[in-house]
């Protein structure tokens, strides 16, 4: 039986073929990450793409950044899964804590 992990790279190397987009890492970039992010258009424009992180903070910082975002447009992409050596994580908390001493 395949795996969750194969089943999104192979839909992600059909879909994209031999087209590209910035930062598009090849298969063996991708079979080797530690960490892979794959993110779902807004619209439907394009098939959902896919990027490699060393650790967890870039994914960190995209969630922190959706709550504070001040534009009244969400982003061009949104995560859809990630993968850490080929094991999907799911967001599990996400914590906001308020601060009474702002005058």
């Amino acid at each position: 039986m395949k795996s969750k992990f194969l089943t999104y790279v192979a839909l992600h190397e059909r879909a994209w073929g031999l087209s590209t987009y910035k930062g598009r890492p090849t298969l063996n970039q991708i079979m080797e990450a530690k960490i892979i992010a794959f993110w779902r258009p807004t619209g439907e424009e394009l098939p959902f793409t896919l990027t490699i992180h060393k650790d967890l903070r870039e994914i960190d910082a995209y969630v922190k950044a959706l709550v504070w975002h001040t534009k009244t447009e969400l982003p061009r992409l949104r995560l859809a899964h990630v993968f850490v050596e080929q094991k999907e994580l799911k967001i599990k908390d996400v914590k906001i804590v308020f601060d009474r001493s702002i005058n």
